[in-house]
């Protein structure tokens, strides 16, 4: 079975962010940095992603689709313009290494 992957919908551009691994002089960890800049669909998550995510955690409102990244891991966020969503869950579609299901909440 091919994994589809709707361009047209990716028209929205995020950055994923990870946690600074570098420290001040007084041992506190810095901004996070940029891992990767990409083209992506930022949308509310449908009735039946919205079930299906609460299988894994129950506060997942958000769904990022984007083509499949090595790396990409629950402790980084997401950057969509002004505002930044916490990963909760990643999910490699049928493990293809093709597409990726970011379940995200909105850090307020």
């Amino acid at each position: 079975m091919d994994i589809k992957i709707d361009i047209g919908a990716m028209r929205h551009r995020v950055s994923l962010m990870q946690p600074s691994q570098m420290a001040d002089s007084i041992g506190d960890i810095g901004e996070p940095v940029v891992f990767a800049e990409r083209w992506a669909e930022v949308r509310t998550l449908s009735g039946q992603e919205f079930y299906r995510s609460q299988q894994f955690t129950s506060e997942a409102n958000r769904l990022v689709v984007m083509r499949y990244l090595a790396g990409v891991v629950p402790s980084m966020t997401v950057q969509f313009g002004t505002r930044s969503f916490e990963i909760l869950w990643v999910e490699n579609v049928e493990e293809r290494n093709v597409k990726l299901n970011l379940y995200v909440k909105e850090v307020l």
